[in-house]
């Protein structure tokens, strides 16, 4: 079942990964799904460089699956993470890793 999330994103990290999906084909709500799946599993590591990236927020909905949102949801409050700034962060990990 997917579930429509609205998240408060950096608007230039936002353009950027969705830029990224563009030129690649990908779609972004699937895009961001599988990351969120990939950190669940452990599979990326909270080893994301924090760089100052000054924008204002951008609201922007996403239909992801609605387990995934859920657990990803539950690892942030266990973790004592922000929910929208981990993606924000992880999307720019994806961005630098790709280039």
């Amino acid at each position: 079942m997917q579930k429509k999330v609205t998240l408060s994103l950096n608007s230039v990290v936002y353009h950027n990964f969705q830029s990224f999906c563009e030129k690649r084909a990908l779609m972004l709500s699937k895009k961001i799904e599988l990351i969120m799946r990939d950190i669940l599993a452990n599979k990326i590591k909270d080893e994301i460089i924090n760089k100052p990236i000054k924008s204002k927020p951008q609201k922007v909905t996403l239909s992801i699956d609605g387990k995934t949102y859920s657990d990803f949801q539950k690892f942030c409050e266990a973790h004592a993470l922000m929910l929208s700034k981990k993606i924000e962060l992880t999307l720019v990990q994806t961005m630098e890793a790709e280039n």
